[in-house]
């Protein structure tokens, strides 16, 4: 069980459109400041949805639902974690990158913690 013609096309397509949308926007780009937050030019919705994507891997997709149905559903549980989670980021993280202290959530960490932990 290989990999057909259209599997192959859907992949070169993928990463064709990826290449594009890159050279498309690269020259928003004057310093590392704007790659990481963009000139602070992202709505709300557009980093939840980014944090949500960032989380969220292949294998959750994949084995959650399984999982799930043989636990009866008693995994799902972790939603209540994820909630949690976004709360803490929205009052913790997103404050900073606002006002333009971080560029990453690791800068954070160093700031609080030492370079070590980071």
């Amino acid at each position: 069980m290989g990999l057909d013609k259209f599997d192959f096309a859907i992949i070169a397509l993928y990463l064709a459109g990826i290449t594009l949308f890159g050279l498309r926007f690269r020259k928003r780009q004057r310093s590392l400041r704007d790659y990481f937050l963009a000139d602070r030019s992202i709505p709300w919705w557009a980093i939840a949805l980014s944090i949500v994507a960032a989380e969220t891997s292949t294998l959750t997709i994949i084995s959650i639902p399984g999982l799930a149905y043989d636990t009866n559903f008693t995994f799902l549980q972790v939603v209540l974690g994820y909630l949690a989670g976004r709360v803490i980021i929205s009052f913790v993280l997103l404050p900073h990158y606002f006002r333009g202290d971080l560029y990453t959530a690791y800068e954070l960490i160093e700031r609080r913690f030492g370079r070590n932990l980071r």
